[in-house]
């Protein structure tokens, strides 16, 4: 076989491998369903790299920025999670669902005028997510030493 020839081979077997690749890629629901099954697996390294696919096909899919916001924050990576949850804000995500998380990994990183500004520009209508944010908004306010405030 001619050296040309084994060049033709291998152009030919990388363009095959380049079109099954493209051919490879997954919906992007079903990315975030696969990522749903990590997480009940409690497999949150596994999770993040689905749902970072189903971003990378789909960068407007709330869902998966808000799941994959909280994955992050549960293994630690807060600072990452906030970015995840003001964009899954961005698209349209209800605030009720998103605020306290929001708040909850800005109080992780220790960000406590933002924990503040943020309770300012939210407007919520579950109690369950106001008293969180309210819970999260005390503590800032306490670290921040606004005792007083942080008490009313």
């Amino acid at each position: 076989m001619s050296l040309l020839s084994r060049y033709r081979i291998g152009l030919m077997a990388i363009s095959a491998a380049a079109l099954l690749s493209a051919c490879a890629r997954q919906d992007p629901d079903e990315l975030v369903a696969s990522a749903q099954a990590q997480i009940d697996r409690q497999d949150l390294n596994a999770a993040i790299i689905e749902l970072k696919n189903a971003l990378e096909v789909r960068p407007d899919h709330a869902i998966a920025r808000m799941m994959l916001g909280k994955a992050l924050f549960e293994s630690g990576q807060t600072t990452a999670a906030a970015v995840e949850f003001e964009k899954a804000l961005e698209l349209g995500l209800q605030p009720d669902v998103v605020i306290p998380l929001l708040a909850k990994a800005r109080l992780r990183d220790e960000e406590f005028r933002k924990v503040v500004e943020l309770d300012a520009r939210s407007r919520l209508d579950s109690p369950g997510a106001r008293a969180s944010v309210n819970a999260s908004l005390a503590q800032a306010l306490a670290e921040l030493g606004e005792e007083a405030r942080a008490q009313q």
